[in-house]
């Protein structure tokens, strides 16, 4: 059946469900709208009520309103002798062929016996109802846990503030988080979402659901997992994604969850979520792109920066990775930290190389020096933890860097090749001057353009930055004359 006809098939079931549940009342529709009248203090006419209740002219995307549901069912029950209302059963019926979320079927509650209540209760879920409100939420799907949490304590703690754990429980409902290619925005989220230190679950009772994109991520797919951990198996089979979008957004409603996006690429990805968007709903999306941040998050306070980690962290981490190393070229390794500038994924790397050279008995210095300048010592390596959710692999900072540059227009890819060859140390330049060099026609559509994917960052006055390892793997990118943007991904060494 396709969604059209279960659309209309379920709008007549529920029609054929209403006449039954009228009938043995004797109440005649015009008295059933004055009811619901006095209980939402708003019009319903008998076209609202045959438009909304009896299948009469709807279309197959009807929509039912959980207030107007409850009006209609109470308008039933009071002031009707028992033995000539509707069950219970036939209220959560009802409840169900709307779509309405199943916590939503406690508002029935008042209208029936507690024996009537509890035997319509069974058959949706399985659980006690005295032990319910007791319940833990149920426990969702979760990312690759980073044990290794250096330096983000305090990026943490900022988060957690924005998603309602602050003395006055306020929330923002939109968080964007971006920063530069491998800054650690994956690990900040992941962490986040074991909530080990537990002060998220009871703001969102109804769970933290995750889910990872990257480029060409399937977020419908994404909405379909989300419903099998939901228990809303009949979401999974539909294939139409505006079908699997509407269910979803029937499914959320009302739900106090919080929804974690992780590496959005697209506008599209992130729009795709943002519709399911209710007033109970919390979005956290991670990007790192400047241009889909600011597109999702629509105003810079949504946004969250997350910058480099300070000089002590990041020699903190470097030697933690450096081993034995670390104290045998402390004063080697210092410069080296201080031209990674504070890159996490850039800085594990260097330390897994230069332990694994110490260890063989080899003199690191000349890996020291070449780590300084030549971008190809980091190419193929890649942090254990490091997993991409999408491909089931784990990808190089090679790769990570060379999938941003490649959404660059052709032009822009060699741009971004040129500056990255002109940049000092710390990368710090005037558009004009690279404009010049590089002879750009139109510099500010080039430094939008880097800008927007999140390779330079504005410093005001016409001057930007490109973070030093950007700035080495755009030189390596020259000097094989952007060839590696062509080749196909693969797999780390």
């Amino acid at each position: 059946m396709s969604q059209m006809e279960s659309g209309k098939a379920r709008a007549q079931a529920v029609a054929i469900l209403v006449e039954a549940m009228c009938k043995p009342t004797g109440l005649q529709y015009a008295e059933i709208c004055a009811q619901m009248y006095k209980f939402l203090h708003q019009d319903c006419s008998i076209d609202h009520f045959n438009r909304l209740f009896r299948g009469r002219g709807t279309s197959e995307n009807m929509f039912y309103d959980l207030d107007e549901l409850t009006a209609f069912v109470r308008a039933l029950t009071e002031g009707v002798a028992p033995e000539y209302r509707p069950s219970a059963e036939q209220a959560f019926r009802l409840f169900s062929l709307a779509r309405a979320p199943l916590e939503s079927f406690k508002r029935l509650k008042p209208f029936f016996s507690e024996d009537d209540y509890r035997a319509a209760w069974q058959p949706y879920v399985n659980i006690d109802l005295e032990d319910e409100a007791q319940r833990p939420p149920p426990d969702f799907l979760k990312p690759v846990y980073p044990s290794l949490f250096i330096g983000r304590d305090a990026d943490l703690a900022a988060l957690q503030r924005r998603l309602g754990a602050n003395a006055d429980g306020q929330r923002a409902p939109l968080s964007v988080v971006r920063g530069w290619p491998g800054v650690g925005k994956t690990a900040l989220i992941n962490r986040l979402v074991y909530d080990d230190d537990g002060v998220l679950r009871p703001l969102y009772p109804d769970g933290i659901l995750w889910t990872a994109l990257g480029p060409g991520g399937d977020a419908v797919n994404s909405l379909r997992r989300w419903a099998r951990q939901l228990g809303a198996l009949h979401i999974e089979p539909i294939q139409q994604p505006e079908a699997v979008i509407q269910e979803m957004r029937f499914l959320l409603q009302n739900k106090r969850v919080l929804l974690v996006i992780d590496d959005v690429w697209t506008r599209e990805q992130g729009s795709l979520f943002r519709s399911l968007g209710s007033s109970q709903t919390t979005f956290l999306f991670t990007t790192r792109f400047t241009d889909v941040a600011r597109y999702l998050a629509e105003t810079d306070e949504n946004i969250a920066f997350l910058d480099v980690l300070n000089a002590a962290e990041a020699k903190r981490l470097l030697n933690l990775f450096a081993g034995e190393a670390s104290q045998v070229y402390a004063g080697d390794i210092d410069q080296l930290v201080e031209t990674l500038e504070g890159l996490p994924l850039a800085l594990r790397v260097a330390g897994r190389l230069i332990e694994q050279e110490h260890r063989l008995g080899f003199d690191v210095r000349p890996l020291l020096s070449d780590l300084q300048t030549n971008f190809r010592g980091f190419r193929d390596l890649a942090p254990a933890d490091r997993f991409d959710e999408a491909t089931g692999r784990t990808p190089t900072i090679g790769l990570l860097f060379r999938r941003s540059v490649q959404t660059l227009p052709q032009l822009d890819q060699w741009a971004f090749a040129c500056i990255g060859d002109l940049a000092p140390k710390p990368a710090t330049f005037a558009l004009q001057t690279a404009a010049e060099i590089c002879g750009f026609s139109e510099p500010h559509a080039v430094a939008r353009s880097l800008a927007g994917r999140g390779l330079l960052e504005a410093l005001g006055g016409g001057r930007f930055q490109m973070h030093y390892t950007l700035a080495m793997y755009a030189r390596h990118l020259l000097a094989t004359n952007l060839a590696e943007l062509d080749e196909p991904d693969s797999a780390p060494s």
